[in-house]
């Protein structure tokens, strides 16, 4: 969408909201990744 800088995923557990995530900012410089387990955010950054 043109003029949209923001984004926010909420979803049930085993959905692939970190694979979600990771792949719809790829067009943006910055993102804010928070998680509560290392595995989350190793998966992420592999991505």
């Amino acid at each position: 969408m043109e003029g949209v800088d923001k984004g926010l995923v909420i979803a049930a557990t085993g959905i692939g909201r970190t694979h979600l995530a990771a792949f719809d900012v790829l067009p943006f410089k910055r993102m804010l990744f928070v998680a509560h387990h290392n595995e989350i955010m190793n998966e992420a950054d592999e991505c």
